[in-house]
């Protein structure tokens, strides 16, 4: 894999290489308050250095001295209001803010620090259930093994011909690789077939680079911050082609949740909504309370326990090589800040699922599914990891204690599978008859 990425980042730079500019094109572009009569200015006085600050002539030395007092505060000025403009003009955008600060390198480093422990500080602070097995709700066993199919040709370059040229990725443009697409699909359909066979993902196919974008808030806070991920496009072609053959194999054999409807092909937020509101309109015909909970999970892709990851894989029939290529492929990832033509060192992941990937928000579906089995008296509607439950009944006070039991399901089922819920942001809503 490094061989094919290595020979195409050498053809690119060699044809389609990144324009160099000047030395004083650089100068120009780093101070782009100077305007063309300041440009003029400073130009003037490096001839009166030589003609006047040189000379023996102390008048000429103090008119020089004048000059360039005068010219040093006229370019500070145009240098302050070029920043308030255009602080002004980006401050909806935090990338152009971005680039208008002079990043330093402990900046990277320490945003790349805090975006590799969040995952692991939530899930230190969720109590340890180590006694208890992180499989006990799946309720069904699965005596058929998935197992992988070799890739073809075929599938290879339909997924080279179809890369989005304006997408990001790393090192190599995408337009570029699409343009070798017939040249690369051959060997890249034999490397992916190597890799499944053997059960090992490339390293370099695990590297992330991260972007930060701002959420709101105090900037010199890194929480305020959410990290873009962006893999190789090698990476991404490979994780569509082995999430087809597993999203295949679930459906095959039912295993999703038929409350889950985020993340799945036909099903959506849509769909969700007219189920929970169906439900309302039944519950208020026969004069019912009904209480629906909203919970919200903090940091839920990020504390996602790879351990508990495998073990429910293992339990829904991926076992032996694919078993393996899946602990393969959450082993030794790697991810950097790139911020401002800087990078951070590359630190490794330990916790999470992967994301800007395509396999990573199927490993949380399945992660999660079988959440719902933790409970028989709640209905549920979740939506990736957002998660609502519902209840009815002719009294308040045992709905109110009906959830309450439930919720407290909910918290073990989610202490022994090391999410955490933020009851802060976690929200509830009493819906009754108007002849209540």
């Amino acid at each position: 894999m490094n061989g094919i990425t290595n020979a195409l980042k050498e053809v690119t730079n060699k044809h389609a290489p990144i324009r160099k500019t000047s030395n004083a094109q650089q100068r120009l572009l780093k101070k782009p308050w100077l305007s063309k009569g300041l440009l003029l200015s400073i130009k003037r006085r490096q001839k009166m250095f030589k003609s006047h600050f040189l000379s023996r002539d102390s008048e000429k030395v103090n008119q020089y001295k004048r000059y360039n007092n005068k010219l040093n505060k006229l370019k500070e000025l145009a240098k302050k209001k070029y920043f308030i403009a255009q602080f002004n003009l980006y401050k909806q955008n935090i990338k152009a803010t971005w680039g208008l600060i002079d990043a330093k390198q402990d900046i990277c480093d320490k945003l790349n620090s805090h975006f590799i422990n969040v995952g692991p500080d939530f899930a230190a602070q969720i109590p340890d259930c180590n006694d208890k097995n992180p499989v006990q709700f799946i309720r069904r066993s699965f005596k058929d093994s998935f197992m992988f199919r070799a890739i073809c040709v075929h599938e290879v370059r339909h997924m080279l011909y179809g890369l989005k040229t304006n997408k990001s990725s790393i090192d190599i443009p995408q337009k570029c690789i699409k343009l070798a697409a017939d040249h690369i699909s051959d060997v890249l359909t034999a490397v992916f077939n190597n890799s499944l066979e053997q059960g090992i993902m490339p390293d370099i196919l695990k590297i992330s680079r991260i972007t930060p974008v701002d959420k709101g808030g105090d900037i010199t806070d890194p929480s305020n911050f959410r990290p873009i991920s962006t893999l190789y496009s090698f990476a991404q072609i490979f994780e569509k082609l082995v999430y087809s053959q597993i999203l295949g194999y679930l459906e095959k054999h039912n295993i999703l949740s038929k409350f889950q409807f985020g993340f799945r092909k036909g099903r959506s937020t849509e769909h969700a909504i007219v189920e929970i509101t169906d439900n309302f309109k039944k519950a208020i015909d026969k004069n019912l309370y009904t209480c629906g909970v909203f919970l919200d999970f903090s940091k839920a892709f990020d504390t996602v326990n790879h351990q508990i990851l495998l073990k429910k894989l293992e339990a829904y029939g991926i076992r032996g090589t694919p078993l393996e290529w899946f602990t393969n492929y959450l082993t030794n990832r790697q991810q950097y800040v790139s911020l401002n033509n800087l990078e951070s060192p590359k630190q490794t992941i330990t916790c999470g699922i992967p994301q800007g990937s395509s396999l990573g928000p199927l490993l949380f579906l399945i992660y999660i599914n079988d959440m719902p089995n933790c409970l028989s008296k709640l209905s549920f509607r979740i939506f990736a990891d957002d998660t609502n439950i519902f209840a009815s009944s002719s009294s308040i006070t045992d709905l109110e204690t009906l959830i309450n039991e439930e919720l407290t399901k909910i918290k073990e089922w989610c202490d022994i599978n090391k999410l955490s819920i933020d009851v802060k942001k976690t929200n509830y809503m009493i819906i009754k008859s108007a002849r209540k």
